[in-house]
């Protein structure tokens, strides 16, 4: 059987959060806590950016690779096509 723990909970409630005892609404709910924002310092403002700004370089280098992948395979798909001299049928000069 389930037990019901609500009258637990909200005890811990009253215990962690004193000022928030008078939260209860018209069915004896707790209504929750209140949001807060927090301030951070100033070096932490700019991790994200940076975070971002690794992430696009690493696309830019990746789509340089694959232009090079597709001139090579360009380059080389030319040099195969290239009619080559059998080395017996070049002429020596004595």
């Amino acid at each position: 059987m389930i037990k019901d723990r609500l009258k637990e909970l909200q005890a811990i409630v009253e215990d962690v959060f004193p000022n928030h005892v008078n939260r209860m609404d018209s069915r004896n709910n707790i209504r929750g806590v209140d949001n807060v924002a927090l301030d951070m310092q100033y070096s932490e403002y700019g991790y994200m950016e940076h975070f971002f700004d690794q992430i696009e370089q690493c696309r830019i280098k990746i789509r340089q690779i694959k232009e090079h992948v597709v001139l090579m395979r360009t380059l080389h798909g030319k040099l195969l096509l290239l009619p080559r001299q059998d080395e017996s049928m070049i002429p020596t000069v004595v």
